[in-house]
């Protein structure tokens, strides 16, 4: 297709989008704007986001397909329309008419890899983006629920913004200030240079990697935990080991209880268990078929049943460098801000080593000592009190902060973080005496899990085109093997990636249950089995490309 062709079909899908909107001027939407406060943080609705995020696929599939897919020989008009909001950190302020909220820590981000991410205190929502003539197209893919800990009426994303940003809405860059304009609604939001960039690297029961690091049974007796066993729920489907085998299936997690029953309940692989793992290996299935309770307290994820037993899980962070305890080490970090607001100078922290943690919190300074610090988590072994008389605010909330059991943390973009459960605006932000050594990884699909989500032929989607599918299938490649797992039978084998291209040879029958597979399931049998595949990753997902078939995973 030529550039000219190109562009005439963009103007066509933008005309027909216009025209669907009618002649409302901007800013006066077609029904009257609910701006009634609320009193509490509400949830995203799972049900609700998935709706959306199919509704959303199944548009993108008709007539406003042919806007996103178009883009990328048009990199010209997609600088344009980026301009001004790529990378910068934005505060949602307010929708419609409502009072801004100038202390807001709900924040959205559009990364120059093509992938945005928005966070409020209790949920982080990840996924894909592109843009085309002031409009912004979005699909979800990871969405993590969170305690819910900040104050009730704080400004939040919700299921409101998920509805505007799954629209297809309009947007402008007016200096600071972004409006995202679709769904009858309007977002108000404002640069944010102060408050971090969020990320979807947070402890929450689903999305994230967890390893199991303690077992009771149902009468309180621990067993021994060998290994790395993890647990993993991505797009309601688990995948989990128990020490030795394998389970995975579809998985629920609602107001705490984690529901594994549906869909035929847990599959699980057969391999034999060797004696001193079979009894950690029988609580965990137990506990995990019985539709448990799931809680998340810090970096700690506790899944319990009365008469099966409890599982305690430890947060596993999904960027390695950002929380290596070797970049916290050996250097003063001066606090610069708090929510976003600058802070007291003074302010101090430095990590000399695990044994040696020392700072300033603006009214007193403090040294301890039998400290713990992890990837991403830190615990002192005595934090420093609040001073009686003490007037620097700043003072509390680093005290606070440090308090935590663990306190979470993270180095991003040069910067050091400390926060907690909420919303990732909601943080101590400090700046090292010594830069950070800048690692910015070259995306690979080595050493992760991908899960399945979408199948395409010739450019038809053949899949159902929602990024919301649990196919059952994961495939996992490390370093010079791979495994596939489906609902119907798994394979293992070699894997070699060289430049742009990764061979699955040989392959090996692994085992699982006899049954026939579906179409995605079918789909990644032949992938392996067909030798090489193309591989890419665009907006945090991996394409995998063989012959006219197109096969999608989340990571």
């Amino acid at each position: 297709m030529t550039d000219e062709q190109m562009d005439a079909r963009l103007r066509r899908a933008g005309e027909t989008w216009r025209a669907a909107q009618g002649d409302t001027p901007a800013g006066e939407p077609d029904e009257p704007m609910d701006i009634t406060p609320r009193t509490r943080p509400r949830r995203f609705s799972r049900t609700g986001y998935l709706l959306t995020a199919a509704a959303v696929a199944a548009a993108l599939a008709g007539g406003l397909a042919v806007v996103v897919t178009s883009l990328g020989g048009n990199g010209q008009q997609k600088s344009a329309d980026v301009a001004g909001l790529e990378g910068t950190v934005w505060r949602l302020v307010s929708y419609g008419n409502e009072q801004p909220d100038p202390k807001s820590t709900a924040t959205m981000v559009f990364n120059a890899d093509g992938t945005f991410v928005a966070d409020d205190s209790c949920t982080v929502l990840g996924g894909s983006y592109d843009v085309a003539h002031g409009q912004l197209f979005t699909e979800p893919h990871d969405s993590r629920l969170k305690q819910c800990v900040d104050a009730a009426g704080d400004e939040i994303i919700g299921d409101r913004g998920v509805e505007v940003l799954t629209a297809a809405p309009a947007y402008t860059v007016d200096g600071t200030s972004l409006t995202i304009r679709g769904d009858g609604q309007v977002m108000h939001l404002e640069a944010a240079p102060g408050l971090p960039r969020p990320t979807t690297d947070v402890p929450a029961a689903e999305g994230a990697t967890w390893v199991l690091t303690g077992v009771r049974d149902g009468n309180n007796l621990e067993h021994p935990v060998q290994g790395t066993p993890t647990f993993v729920i991505k797009n309601d489907e688990l995948t989990a080991s128990d020490s030795c085998n394998t389970l995975s299936g579809e998985a629920v997690v609602l107001d705490g209880t984690l529901t594994t029953s549906k869909g035929g309940g847990l599959r699980v692989t057969e391999i034999g268990c060797a004696q001193e793992v079979m009894a950690t290996a029988a609580v965990v299935d137990a506990v995990l078929n019985a539709n448990p309770t799931v809680s998340v307290a810090g970096a700690t994820l506790t899944v319990k049943h009365p008469g099966a037993g409890t599982l305690s899980y430890t947060w596993q962070p999904d960027d390695e460098t950002g929380t290596n305890p070797a970049l916290l080490e050996s250097r003063s970090w001066a606090l610069t801000s708090v929510d976003g607001h600058p802070a007291t100078a003074g302010v101090t922290l430095r990590v000399s080593s695990p044994d040696d943690i020392s700072g300033n919190d603006g009214c007193q300074a403090f040294t301890t000592a039998g400290n713990e610090v992890g990837r991403g988590t830190l615990r002192l072994g005595a934090a420093p009190k609040p001073l009686a008389g003490c007037g620097n605010p700043d003072a509390t909330s680093f005290d606070v902060f440090l308090a935590q059991q663990p306190a979470l943390w993270a180095i991003r973009d040069g910067r050091l973080l400390i926060f907690g459960g909420g919303a990732q605006g909601l943080s101590l932000v400090f700046t090292p005496s010594e830069p950070v050594p800048s690692s910015s990884a070259t995306p690979t699909p080595v050493g992760k899990a991908w899960a399945l989500s979408e199948l395409s032929s010739e450019g038809s989607n053949s899949g159902g085109g929602s990024a919301t599918s649990a196919s059952g299938v994961v495939l996992t490649i490390a370093t010079n093997d791979f495994h596939l797992r489906t609902p119907c039978g798994n394979w293992d084998g070699g894997a070699y990636e060289k430049g742009d291209t990764i061979t699955f040879d040989p392959v090996h029958d692994a085992g699982g249950p006899y049954c026939l597979n579906g179409e995605f399931g079918k789909a990644a049998d032949r992938l392996v089995h067909g030798g090489s595949a193309k591989w890419s990753i665009k907006g945090g997902r991996l394409e995998l490309v063989q012959g006219h078939v197109t096969l999608t995973f989340d990571g």
